[in-house]
């Protein structure tokens, strides 16, 4: 029979199996503080908590369940994976390497943990390496004709890479044909459209770019309490009557840091992560990458607060923003500045966690001297970059029309803030950056207190590690081939292009 603590486990595994992260990380926390435990399940506790702290991407708390967790004797593959995700997460790479392989070793025949060492060089720009993965995985895949959603990661991963063969690309399209009406289904219709785009093939790119997209969008808008275009022009509304000048007049005394965080921001797509890539080549700036440790440190000061009048039925939880005092302040520049520095110890560190947008007038008086890049891009060229690829985690990210009009309201906020705080926010084309590139990044530069070195030029030599669907295109140098791409694709964005014509913005370029 089961123990208490036993029980208590299982219900934990339970909470993790249904995606309740936050209620799982809550029951931990009771667990630890509960009635003295036997020694032996330390090491199973140690990999729920840092499994746990991964998915939440709270680093700080993962830091300390690494550190128990590595001392531990006879590690199961699972628990070195977990390790090794960690050390993604935080930026070194080399850690990541030898635990992801000391997994393999002890599980040698998993295509999850192959297709993740493969992901790793990939994203270090080891190409060659990632490939001969890649290859192997597929091989098996199309043998056996049979698909799961590790195999659908590798179809989207490998086809950006190569050119598959017309025969490899008739058994994928039949795996699609087998695998219809659910998630799987989307993943195997955009690696499909992958295979299409790299021989050239618009026509049936674009044929399963629209399908893929026509379920994402179907399965997004299923979800209970799924995002609306109306939520995001209610979010803007209220970020306006929040800060209706540059210090509003419910704002307290806040405890201020004197740090200088760069936050870059834009719609995914829009340049955000080549942005990124320039500036960390600079000698005193390092690359946090799409960090979430702003939107944590709020969440966790605002967790208990009181919901005030402005909350109801808009679920905004950045309103209670009111409800922040002196310590809370300290406490979330706490949280923030420990949580990056396991990610960069240079002096000046670029954030590009896309969310932000919302918080520039909260941060600022957190942080006086922080800067904000937003990238702005053809909102055209946003729709058929995004269209191309599986966001489907972005309510909009299946439609155009739903990717247009996001835009206005993303680029709406960043307008907003520009002219609140001119001194601190700095918009950029990347049309300008990509056709006089030297120019421009030297605008950047002086924008952040910051001289050229030669080392920016060659940014695409870097060898960090690059996290986004970006990552081939910041490993070139720089080139405009992405500009103007949405003729091509307007088949595929023509409601986007005619609502931008019904409001009297021309899409042409």
């Amino acid at each position: 029979m089961p123990s208490i603590f036993q029980k208590k486990i299982s219900d934990i595994n339970d909470t993790i199996a249904v995606g309740d992260f936050h209620g799982a990380a809550h029951k931990l926390t009771l667990l630890a503080s509960s009635e003295p435990r036997p020694a032996g399940p330390a090491k199973t506790i140690n990999y729920l908590r840092l499994k746990v702290f991964n998915r939440l991407q709270w680093l700080v708390e993962a830091a300390d369940a690494v550190a128990e967790l590595s001392g531990s004797q006879g590690l199961i593959a699972e628990e070195y994976l977990e390790v090794a995700l960690f050390h993604v997460l935080t930026g070194d790479v080399e850690e990541a390497e030898y635990f992801m392989r000391q997994a393999m070793t002890l599980d040698k025949r998993s295509f999850l943990l192959a297709s993740e060492l493969a992901i790793l060089f990939e994203q270090q720009g080891k190409r060659e390496k990632a490939l001969s993965i890649y290859n192997k995985i597929l091989k098996n895949m199309l043998a056996r004709k049979k698909v799961d959603a590790v195999g659908a990661r590798v179809l989207n991963r490998l086809a950006g890479l190569r050119s598959l063969t017309e025969v490899e690309i008739d058994q994928v399209a039949a795996l699609c044909s087998k695998y219809t009406g659910g998630e799987l289904e989307v993943r195997l219709l955009f690696g499909l459209a992958k295979c299409y785009a790299k021989v050239g093939d618009v026509n049936n790119e674009i044929d399963c770019l629209e399908k893929a997209n026509r379920l994402a969008d179907r399965v997004n808008e299923s979800q209970v309490g799924a995002q609306t275009i109306a939520a995001s022009r209610h979010r803007l509304e209220a970020i306006k009557a929040l800060f209706d000048q540059p210090t509003p007049a419910w704002l307290p005394t806040y405890f201020q840091s004197g740090r200088a965080p760069v936050f870059i921001l834009g719609m995914p797509r829009s340049g955000t992560t080549l942005v990124e890539q320039i500036l960390g080549a600079h000698s005193a700036i390092g690359n946090s990458g799409e960090s979430r440790a702003m939107g944590i440190a709020f969440q966790r000061r605002l967790l208990d607060k009181p919901l005030l009048p402005e909350d109801a039925g808009s679920s905004l939880p950045f309103l209670r923003y009111k409800t922040l005092d002196y310590e809370d302040s300290k406490a979330i520049i706490s949280d923030y500045d420990q949580y990056q520095a396991l990610l960069s110890d240079k002096p000046v560190i670029t954030d590009k966690e896309l969310s932000n947008i919302d918080r520039v007038g909260i941060i600022l008086k957190l942080y006086p001297n922080a800067k904000f890049i937003y990238v702005q891009r053809h909102p055209l060229d946003v729709c058929a970059s995004i269209m191309q690829q599986d966001f489907s985690q972005a309510y909009f990210s299946g439609s155009s029309l739903k990717i247009a009009q996001e835009y206005e309201v993303y680029y709406q906020k960043a307008l907003y803030w520009k002219q609140l705080y001119p001194k601190a926010v700095s918009i950029i084309e990347y049309e300008s950056l990509v056709s006089d590139f030297e120019t421009n990044v030297k605008i950047l530069l002086e924008f952040l207190g910051l001289g050229w070195e030669e080392a920016i030029a060659h940014f695409y030599k870097r060898e960090n590690s690059v996290r986004t669907p970006s990552v081939t295109q910041v490993r070139s140098s720089i080139n405009s081939k992405s500009v103007g791409k949405w003729r091509k694709y307007q088949r595929l964005i023509q409601p986007a292009e005619q609502y931008l014509g019904s409001q009297g913005r021309s899409p042409k370029m």
